[in-house]
């Protein structure tokens, strides 16, 4: 009953037991009730604790998806509200305003759920929020996506009154057989995108929270900073690195510069990421993977152009690169006009 997926994450306590109620409500609600919802190992030290280790909740994820079917990503995204995130809920509601909640959101995302990267960029009049996955499930990969992009969604249709056209969605994957069921439900869904996005009108996050209260957003703040500390992701090796690769102007280019401007030895740095289960080479390839990603959704752009803005000189270097990382040369992701 254990988890089929394995990664330097499995054993830690890292998700949130509401994250597994949430679930556990869609099913309930369309009458499935299985005794391992109740007896599964994991869920007795989860109760203790309030947190999942990684590998249980996978594993109740992967029979949570047998048991209803491929729908179950898009069901619970969209109970995704505010109430399920615990200090980083109360934190979002309490924000001034949206872009002040999104702000918020991105900064303390994987104090609740590590799976996940979070990117914003702007490109007006759209900001986009683009999601990649930062553990890789096998069997979860449809949920999980269809998970997180619709419960953005449902996040920020909550905390304000968004019109239907200052938000629209993004998919890598083609249109499942099933959306027609969720239409109605979701904002407008492209799928095929080379990025799985969550796009929302600058306009918009000038929209103010009835909920606003700058007491409640200290406490949450101090709450979700501490959670950080907590589960040991609080100034991580691997954020501090990635948030340096990201800096578009300054990044350092190789792993002494790197570890100059962390000011340790490139030999304390290649330990600190090794622990941490990554290198500086493959945290490169996933900066620079996301970048291009996010700039083949712009349809002027050549693909010469890209690999350029990404750091390769030679197109043909950029190709045989972004075939290593995604399975598919540049060219086969090319988006039409997110509009």
């Amino acid at each position: 009953m254990h988890s089929e997926t394995v990664h330097s994450d499995s054993a830690k306590p890292l998700v949130s037991l509401s994250y597994w109620s949430v679930v556990e409500s869609v099913l309930k609600d369309n009458g499935i009730e299985q005794d391992w919802m109740q007896t599964h190992p994991g869920l007795a030290l989860a109760r203790e604790t309030g947190r999942l280790r990684c590998q249980d909740y996978e594993s109740l994820l992967l029979l949570s998806q047998k048991a209803f079917g491929p729908t179950l990503g898009v069901e619970t995204g969209l109970r995704g509200y505010p109430t399920k995130h615990g200090a980083l809920g109360i934190g979002l509601m309490s924000c001034a305003t949206l872009g002040q909640a999104l702000e918020f959101g991105v900064r303390y995302q994987h104090a609740r759920m590590p799976y996940y990267d979070v990117e914003v960029h702007a490109e007006s009049p759209w900001l986009d929020i683009d999601v990649y996955e930062r553990i890789e499930l096998p069997g979860l990969q449809h949920f999980g996506i269809t998970s997180a992009c619709t419960e953005i969604c449902t996040l920020l249709r909550t905390l304000a009154p968004i019109h239907p056209d200052q938000l629209q969605v993004f998919f890598d994957m083609p249109e499942p057989p099933y959306f027609a069921l969720y239409r109605d439900r979701m904002p407008r869904c492209t799928f095929g995108s080379p990025v799985n996005r969550v796009a929302i009108r600058m306009d918009a996050l000038s929209l103010r929270l009835p909920s606003a209260n700058a007491q409640a957003l200290r406490e949450a703040s101090e709450q979700c900073e501490a959670e950080l500390v907590r589960l040991g992701i609080a100034g991580s090796w691997r954020e501090q690195v990635l948030v340096r690769l990201q800096e578009a102007h300054h990044a350092p280019r190789t792993i002494a510069q790197m570890a100059a401007a962390l000011h340790v030895s490139e030999r304390t740095l290649k330990r600190h990421l090794q622990r941490e289960g990554c290198t500086f080479k493959s945290l490169q390839d996933t900066v620079r993977m996301r970048a291009a990603r996010a700039l083949l959704a712009e349809p002027g752009l050549a693909i010469a152009d890209i690999a350029q803005r990404v750091g390769f000189e030679d197109p043909a270097h950029f190709t045989r690169a972004f075939r290593r990382w995604t399975g598919h040369p540049p060219s086969a992701l090319r988006a039409p006009a997110l509009s």
